[in-house]
């Protein structure tokens, strides 16, 4: 009897293997993860806000190559003279003409504004979607988890029921029991945080793809990688991008402001009607610049100048901060190449819940 009681214990026992089993018993919808990063995208108002500041870039290229609006200049009166008096009639009509080269500067300037701006929509739909796979991830492995410790939970209860039938005769019986007891509780608070950390995930997600009804998303676990090739260069890294792009702004600037102490040309013609003794018509013709006397812009070129020049070194440094990322980036991509190192690295995420976005994405896990 008391070898067939062993045997059972033992069974019980081997039940609570570490093994990962099948969701729990409310089944979720399943929604594939490619789905879940374009719903994110799609409604993420962040990403809505990028887009318009891009059109309205895009708008600012066409009005920097605008002339200003011509002047109507009107004036009536009365004049006196030898030969009587009467009415004064006039009309002036001015036009300023851009010193050549000025609008062009400018259009310049703005466009490179506007690829500022679309690096900066693609940066914002870069950060929406890592964070959606992030959470996607994340919300798939407690889900496993979560499943994984309530089939723990369940077996434990199973020989804790078995322990009951018993009597407790000798000091490893009580011990027997009083261990299962000790891991029905540390499960149990085990259990607990996993639910609360997968409702805090799922509400997080929740709020990016904005979608009302619970779903579980559809991730590749660990499968081979179809890795990208590493560009040392990075060129296209949205930050080190921005970074060279704010260096051409400040060039296209810097031209902005050589060309403002060029004076522009002012064109005008006037006619002048004077209803005396006698009607007199006036006609004139006007050209007028602007004198580079006291202001020749020359302390805001030496701004520029200097703005440039902070630019280029902002830009070298950040060239050289992305290329030791790329560094980094490169060792966990062998690693990952490996599949012994591949299922370490998935082991350690599965063991911690943390970094699965970095992984899924080398790995290929878009969807």
């Amino acid at each position: 009897m008391m070898i067939q009681t062993a045997i059972l214990f033992f069974c019980l026992v081997l039940l609570t293997g570490t093994g990962f089993t099948n969701p729990p018993s409310r089944e979720l919808p399943v929604v594939p993860l490619s789905k879940i990063v374009q719903q994110a995208v799609e409604r993420s108002q962040w990403v809505r806000a990028e887009s318009h500041a891009v059109l309205s870039e895009e708008a600012k290229i066409a009005q920097a190559g605008v002339w200003q609006n011509p002047t109507l200049a009107l004036a009536a009166g009365r004049i006196s003279n030898l030969d009587g008096q009467g009415p004064l009639l006039e009309a002036t009509l001015y036009q300023t003409i851009p010193f050549p080269g000025k609008l062009g500067a400018k259009e310049r300037s703005s466009a490179v504004s506007k690829r500022l701006a679309e690096n900066e929509h693609r940066k914002s739909r870069l950060q929406v979607e890592a964070e959606a796979y992030a959470l996607s991830f994340q919300l798939a492995s407690l889900h496993r988890l979560t499943a994984h410790i309530e089939e723990r939970h369940r077996r434990f209860r199973m020989i804790r029921s078995f322990l009951a039938t018993r009597s407790v005769a000798v000091p490893s019986q009580r011990a027997e029991k009083q261990l299962v007891m000790n891991k029905l509780t540390l499960l149990e608070e085990h259990l607990l945080l996993k639910k609360a950390q997968r409702k805090h995930v799922w509400l997080a997600l929740q709020e990016l793809v904005q979608e009302p009804d619970e779903f579980l998303p559809e991730v590749p676990w660990w499968k081979k990688p179809e890795l990208p090739t590493v560009d040392p260069a990075q060129e296209m890294a949205p930050s080190l991008q921005k970074q060279q792009l704010l260096l051409q702004k400040a060039e296209a600037e810097l031209e902005v402001g050589k060309n403002t102490i060029l004076p522009d040309i002012n064109l005008g013609v006037g006619y002048r009607n004077e209803l005396t003794g006698s009607t007199t018509h006036f006609y004139t013709g006007y050209l007028a610049v602007s004198l580079p006397l006291f202001d020749r812009g020359q302390h805001s070129v030496d701004s520029l100048r200097s703005q440039v020049e902070a630019e280029r070194l902002r830009a070298e440094a950040k060239r050289r901060t992305v290329q030791r990322q790329l560094e980094v980036l490169h060792r966990l991509r062998v690693v990952l190449v490996r599949p012994v190192g591949r299922q370490r690295l998935a082991d350690a995420v599965l063991g911690e819940g943390e970094a699965v976005l970095v992984v899924g994405l080398l790995a290929g896990g878009g969807g």
